[in-house]
C-alpha cells in the first residue's frame, strides 16, 4: 500500500505542477512539450511509472 501512494505522489505531482504554471499550456501537445523540457519532472514521472509497474507485478505473482 506504501508503495501505490509513493508512486502516485512521483507520478501525479510533477503533472499537476506543469498544468497549473503559468502560462499554462492550453493543448496536450504543448503540454508534453512542457514536461519534455523539465527533465526533473520527466524522471519524475517516469519513476512513478516504473514504481506502480513494479507493485502491479508483485500483486500479480502472489
Amino acid at each position: 500500500m506504501f508503495f501505490i501512494v509513493v508512486g502516485v505522489i512521483v507520478l501525479v505531482s510533477p503533472l499537476i505542477h506543469i498544468g497549473v504554471t503559468e502560462p499554462r499550456p492550453k493543448s496536450a501537445i504543448e503540454y508534453f512539450t512542457k514536461l519534455n523540457e523539465n527533465t526533473a519532472a520527466l524522471t519524475s514521472v517516469i519513476v512513478g511509472s516504473i514504481i506502480l509497474f513494479l507493485v502491479f507485478l508483485a500483486s500479480k505473482i502472489k
